[in-house]
């Protein structure tokens, strides 16, 4: 009787593939154990999948001891012998260690011929590498986990690299968000169109990807698009009235606030506005926006704030201005939330045109950062000894000096911090009426200002501990340059 012919050893290779894609990963690196003919198929196979079902198994294998999936997973992929077109990686067991997909994982994917990117791990954020990005073979991602960042280095990437006709920045932003399966958290967009801005999205694009945003659970949203040539890119209205939304970073947008506010930024509890501008679509009288939630807010470089009519919000603790005020009409704007805020920041321009008389006595305020103050500007030095008037349980006083009598009373002020401290006679007097009207004061301390020696600070921190001292607590520490 003749040999039985071995069918199994003799099958096509594209049939033997389809074969591995239908078994886990586990089963199919098992068929190297069939005969000799399957030896490498398995080393050929195109397709890696690592799964929940994959990870019980190694799970069951090695009982209490760690599962070092990291090794494991370097291990499959350096000895492949022919192109991974799919990978998978998708960990959601939180018994097992988690890798962070590794930088050599994405080079030698993106140098073999990866067509499509499955990676889901957990709850963690976990960037993409931008080797990817550049690869000719990658026609789709699916970043399983819940945040979606496109950052300058993203961007970077793109520039720097050569691409096939059609594929643009704007349809790899679309591919990799229309693609989501699941919500998206967490979104940052970080696009400084200086560079070829023919290349870069339109404000339709812009639009569409908001939408989306806005229907599908969006929660932190970190948005930059700087248009140099073009008009200015706007923030759609879907975001403004989004009820998901809980943090909220925009830098170099137009913002047009609607007549009727009635909805926005509803549940929102951190804003933060850099390089705005705001302003009302319709004339006439506008209603204000109410953020029951907001505990933190913050302009910088923005413009027409007096046009974010914001009733005092309940919970508002952080309130940061710098650079924002042109005038006192903007400068009044302040005055409703002095009231309930915790912590106030504000930068020496600020305080030009402010007109503290209007305020009311900041019955909250603790802490209060002063940014760039000038002591060679009288405004600024008067309108900062007005406020400390306005703050009687003032506990932390912080100031960024950045150049060169009132009757205050700092009842329980207890650290007083100084950067980029050099002596002036104003900055003396300064510190003398600090340090004789604070009798809680605790700590001092100074950061000198790069250019001087420690022969100049000595000779300063002397006369400083011959000022009278409301405490007799006080310690007075130089911490070195600034």
């Amino acid at each position: 009787m003749g040999a039985r012919k071995d069918i199994i050893s003799e099958l096509p290779d594209d049939v033997k593939d389809k074969i591995l894609e239908c078994l886990p990963i586990r089963e199919a690196a098992r068929t190297a154990l069939l005969s000799t003919h399957w030896k490498h198929v398995w080393l050929r196979h195109g397709r890696l999948v690592f799964v929940i079902d994959f990870l019980e198994c190694l799970r069951k294998r090695e009982g209490d001891k760690p599962v070092e999936l990291l090794n494991i997973v370097n291990h499959i992929l350096l000895h492949r012998a022919a192109p991974v077109k799919k990978f998978t990686l998708c960990i959601s067991c939180p018994e097992l260690e988690a890798p962070k997909p590794q930088q050599h994982w994405c080079r030698y994917l993106s140098r073999n011929g990866i067509e499509e990117l499955n990676i889901t791990i957990s709850e963690k954020q976990y960037k993409l590498s931008s080797c990817i990005i550049p690869c000719r073979t990658f026609k789709q991602l699916k970043p399983g986990h819940d945040r979606l960042t496109f950052d300058y280095e993203f961007v970077k990437s793109f520039q720097h690299s050569q691409y096939d006709e059609g594929r643009t920045l704007v349809n790899i932003i679309n591919n990799i968000i229309f693609s989501r399966a699941g919500p998206v958290k967490k979104f940052t967009l970080q696009i400084d169109t200086a560079y070829n801005p023919s290349a870069w999205p339109q404000q339709y694009d812009f639009d569409r990807w908001c939408l989306f945003l806005s229907r599908n659970g969006v929660e932190e949203l970190n948005l930059t698009l700087y248009s140099d040539l073009g008009p200015d890119y706007q923030l759609p209205f879907c975001l403004l009235s989004c009820k998901t939304i809980k943090q909220l970073i925009v830098q170099t947008l137009l913002i047009d606030l609607p007549v009727n506010a009635v909805g926005i930024f509803s549940n929102v509890t951190s804003l933060a506005f850099f390089n705005i501008k705001f302003k009302r679509s319709v004339n006439g009288i506008a209603s204000s926006i109410s953020i029951p939630k907001l505990e933190k807010l913050a302009f910088e470089l923005c413009r027409r704030i007096n046009k974010f009519e914001i009733i005092s919000p309940p919970k508002l603790e952080i309130f940061y201005v710098f650079h924002s005020f042109g005038g006192v009409v903007e400068s009044r704007w302040l005055a409703p939330h002095l009231k309930a805020i915790k912590t106030l920041w504000l930068c020496g321009s600020s305080l030009r045109y402010i007109d503290v008389s209007m305020f009311p006595t900041a019955i909250n305020l603790q802490v209060m950062k002063l940014y760039k103050l000038s002591f060679g500007c009288r405004k600024q030095l008067t309108v900062a000894m007005q406020l400390l008037q306005k703050c009687p349980y003032l506990c932390e006083l912080g100031m960024m000096v950045e150049e060169e009598g009132l009757s205050i009373e700092l009842k329980m002020l207890n650290t007083i911090k100084i950067e980029s401290f050099r002596e002036s006679a104003l900055i003396m007097l300064f510190m003398k009426m600090l340090l004789s009207k604070s009798p809680a004061l605790e700590r001092v301390v100074i950061l000198k200002h790069w250019d001087m020696n420690d022969p100049e600070m000595s000779k300063i921190l002397r006369k400083l501990e011959c000022f009278p001292h409301a405490s007799p607590n006080a310690q007075i520490v130089c911490m070195g340059n600034y």
